[in-house]
């Protein structure tokens, strides 16, 4: 088969241009507004995004319990500016257990332990 008749073959019949037709004007409308919610910055410290007052003795105490420590052991291992940080709500629960949790793997004791008697 020639070319010539390649392209008798498969050539397609033209296409009859089609007379646009346009879509009558709309009346413009006003762009919606935007509201903006301020958004709480979420810090290691602080995973729940919120700063709440709290009681670092309590706090204290209930990671002891959680951690099988010593609250005391656990107070000694923090300072001041730490415990006041803890009661403006700048130390999380998370935080905190996340950080003792590192100083027993360090090797510092959280509990009391009493050796045993010979």
């Amino acid at each position: 088969m020639s070319l010539a008749a390649l392209i008798a073959r498969y050539k397609h019949p033209p296409v009859t241009p089609v007379t646009p037709v346009t879509a009558p004007a709309l009346p413009l409308q006003a762009a919606p507004t935007l509201t903006v919610t301020p958004v709480t910055r979420v810090t290691p410290q602080n995973i729940e995004g919120q700063k709440q007052s709290q009681n670092p003795d309590a706090l204290l105490l209930d990671i002891a319990v959680m951690l099988q420590a010593n609250p005391d052991r656990l107070r000694a291992l923090l300072s001041d500016d730490d415990m006041q940080a803890i009661a403006e709500g700048e130390h999380s629960r998370t935080y905190l257990t996340a950080y003792f949790r590192l100083m027993r793997s360090d090797g510092k004791p959280l509990a009391d332990y009493e050796p045993a008697p010979d």
